[in-house]
């Protein structure tokens, strides 16, 4: 329908109201295709309800990453035995990888604790 593509390419929010987005349909054309604003607000809800379910079906399909991959990788990197877990976390308290919330404070020590350990455990080894 020529609303929901207008819908559509002005990038507008399903999430927003009738109200809050009108303003910026008003100048186009085919805002006035649909005859009463009554059936313009009918079209957007529906729209609205259509996008939202798009949206969530889009989100469902994404592949879900495990966030400590992604902190033991920057271990890998990163860590030394030759630093705690305080001054290590101290030095690299801005990075991505130190502020993800999926992977918990504690978590964080225990990997750098078992990682540190196994590096200088095989540096000893040779």
């Amino acid at each position: 329908m020529v609303s929901q593509d207008l819908l559509d390419e002005y990038q507008i929010n399903p999430y927003s109201t009738w109200e809050s987005e009108m303003p910026k349909l008003v100048g186009d054309g085919r805002y006035t295709a649909l005859t009463t604003t009554k059936f313009r607000k009918q079209v957007f809800s529906e729209w609205c309800q259509e996008r939202i379910a798009f949206l969530k079906a889009e989100k469902g399909k994404e592949v879900k990453k495990d966030p400590r991959i992604a902190y033991l990788n920057f271990l890998e990197l990163n860590a030394t035995p030759k630093l705690y877990w305080p001054e290590f976390k101290r030095k690299y308290k801005k990075e991505p990888e130190m502020k993800d919330i999926k992977v918990t404070d504690k978590d964080r020590e225990k990997y750098y604790r078992d990682y540190t350990s196994r590096k200088l455990y095989q540096t000893s080894d040779h």
